[in-house]
């Protein structure tokens, strides 16, 4: 287990109905209790271990740090009720630390804040920023068969279930897009993951030198589609390939990168600025196929030229080292165990 934090925080700092944030699972219970959610289950490790990580400090004296125990939210009941915290933290000579789980990049003006989120950029990122995981379940822990190839392929394969914004020119895709354009029923930053994805999914397509897989959805989350299914077959394509094509969302991030690397898949990782976990600690550029956002016109190229120069024994080292890189930084877990170290 890692370094042992002292964290002060309140019950009743919590709304009535509002949930506690992930960490705090150990010690107040996981409320998240729908069986049918297909993420259903994936903090059970770490409420099982986790409390061994924290403590909670029934004084603001004893601890090292003030803890908001509900999710950070820009809505003013809750937002002024952080800033009345932070305010006693600082009364206290204390720092507060802060979740935000969404895909607003809105600056969180909360004075003396360490802030952990999932969507901002690195040309923005404030010093007190560290970025956090999108947790869903453990793929490995799901899927039969997960067991490593005992050779390199001739060709790359890639994998990608999901949205892109269409196909080719005139598909039924392409003018549900167009006409999500003209109504503004989608908004501008919504658009952006799917018209990337359709990008390079458009590219990798028509290279004859890669192997493709792709399942094509009409919406987000499979627009409609029975959501277990929809998730099976969603880890079963991520399974079938080496590599998996990794594009930022409605935020500046991707549950689809943790998903890949829980699969021990290599991230064929379009870069748009993003801020990873632990980028402080973690050589991300070693675990994936790198691809700058202004080298979008070359990632065919790229992948081939990657897949070409690695040796079979880096090629099956490197997806056991995604694997590692998940269950030591990125499952529940592995991240809460290494919390400290940004907090030093």
């Amino acid at each position: 287990m890692g370094k042992k934090l002292n964290l002060y925080t309140d019950r009743s700092w919590l709304a009535e109905g509002q949930k506690c944030i992930p960490l705090l699972f150990p010690f107040w219970g996981d409320p998240e209790t729908d069986q049918s959610d297909p993420d259903f289950g994936r903090f059970d490790e770490y409420c099982k271990d986790g409390a061994g990580l924290f403590s909670i400090s029934d004084t603001a004296n004893d601890a090292g740090f003030y803890l908001l125990p509900y999710e950070f939210s820009f809505e003013e009941e809750y937002f002024h009720q952080a800033l009345k915290i932070a305010a006693e933290a600082a009364q206290a000579n204390k720092q507060i630390i802060l979740f935000f789980n969404s895909d607003l990049q809105e600056e969180i003006s909360i004075p003396n804040a360490v802030v952990f989120r999932t969507s901002f950029s690195r040309g923005t990122r404030k010093p007190n920023e560290f970025a956090m995981p999108g947790w869903s379940q453990d793929f490995k822990k799901l899927h039969s068969a997960n067991e490593v190839p005992s050779s390199k392929p001739q060709h790359a394969s890639v994998g990608y279930c999901g949205y892109v914004d269409y196909l080719f020119w005139g598909d039924p895709l392409y003018w549900a897009t167009f006409s999500g354009r003209l109504t503004g029923k989608v908004s501008p930053v919504h658009r952006i993951g799917p018209r990337l994805r359709g990008k390079l999914v458009r590219q990798l397509k028509k290279d004859p030198r890669i192997k493709t897989d792709f399942i094509i959805r009409s919406g987000f989350w499979a627009g409609g589609m029975d959501r277990r299914q929809a998730r099976r077959e969603y880890v079963s394509n991520m399974f079938g390939s080496d590599y998996a094509l990794v594009t930022r969302g409605g935020g500046n991030f991707s549950y689809r990168l943790y998903e890949t690397l829980s699969c021990g898949r290599i991230p064929l990782f379009l870069d748009t600025d993003c801020v990873l976990p632990f980028d402080h600690l973690v050589s991300w550029k070693d675990h994936m196929v790198w691809i700058r956002e202004q080298e979008m016109d070359s990632a065919a190229e790229k992948l081939v030229t990657f897949h070409e120069r690695i040796s079979e024994k880096d090629f099956l080292q490197l997806k056991q080292d995604c694997r590692k890189l998940y269950e030591e930084y990125i499952c529940p877990l592995g991240f809460f165990k290494n919390l400290h170290r940004c907090l030093q």
